[in-house]
């Protein structure tokens, strides 16, 4: 770990800047990359605050995140360049799942800080998951999810198996309060192709498997109710 970081008492209070840098960064020796971290606080009269934060892998900047904070009130500002999903992989490594592609996003948050409004959008960009026990690979579509006032909307999102039909969720999360999202999402498919894999070594299921989806997702995270049925067609094997 490499730091810079500067500090100074001003009328206003405690200015703080400066940047931290990780040179091959593991976890439990799963190799994530070289992080870093340029950031900005500064104090203003009458109990503002304005602070940024820049965050980079590999020398690629993917988030950068500006705020300011007056009397109770925050406006604030994420913009998501590329922010690389395969970085999760190193703390699943157990899971025998693989993540890549990339997200995009700009949102923005504005109101009282406990309840503040949150709008924008996020982009997947060739986000996949591959499941090889299972002999699946689910794909998202490059579309944008849009934010509108603190709610995630999903309008016919599609996400693809091995066929060429999707598995289409719609509804919403609201995020109103962060911590606590709650849903309200209905996902259905249609002679959805989940699996076409060969038999293989490590495989858990092998085969075609077909489905007619119709099931629903309700409630507070800590609360969820999932309900629904899943069809198996006739022409899995």
């Amino acid at each position: 770990l490499n730091s810079d970081i500067r500090l100074r008492n001003e009328s206003d209070g405690l200015v703080l800047n400066g940047d931290i840098y990780g040179d091959s960064i593991a976890y439990e020796g799963n190799y994530i990359g070289n992080e870093s971290a340029d950031f900005v606080y500064l104090p203003k009269q009458n109990d503002r605050h304005i602070a940024s934060l820049l965050l980079s892998h590999n020398g690629n900047e993917y988030l950068d995140l500006q705020g300011d904070y007056d009397n109770g009130n925050i406006n604030g500002r994420a913009i998501l360049s590329k922010l690389p999903l395969r970085v999760i992989n190193s703390f699943i490594k157990e899971s025998n799942l693989n993540i890549d592609g990339y997200i995009d996003g700009n949102v923005t948050l504005d109101g009282p800080l406990e309840t503040a409004n949150s709008n924008g959008y996020i982009q997947f960009d060739s986000v996949y998951v591959d499941a090889p026990m299972l002999g699946s690979q689910m794909r998202l579509v490059n579309d944008k999810v849009n934010i509108e006032e603190s709610k995630i909307k999903f309008n016919d999102f599609k996400i693809y198996a091995k066929g060429n039909t999707p598995f289409k969720v719609n509804g919403d999360i609201d995020v109103s309060h962060f911590a606590q999202p709650t849903f309200d999402l209905r996902m259905q498919a249609s002679n959805y192709e989940l699996i076409n894999a060969e038999r293989q070594r490590n495989s858990l299921i092998y085969g075609k498997l077909f489905l007619d989806i119709n099931s629903y997702i309700t409630g507070a995270i800590q609360a969820l109710k999932v309900y629904g049925n899943a069809t198996v067609l006739g022409n899995t094997n």
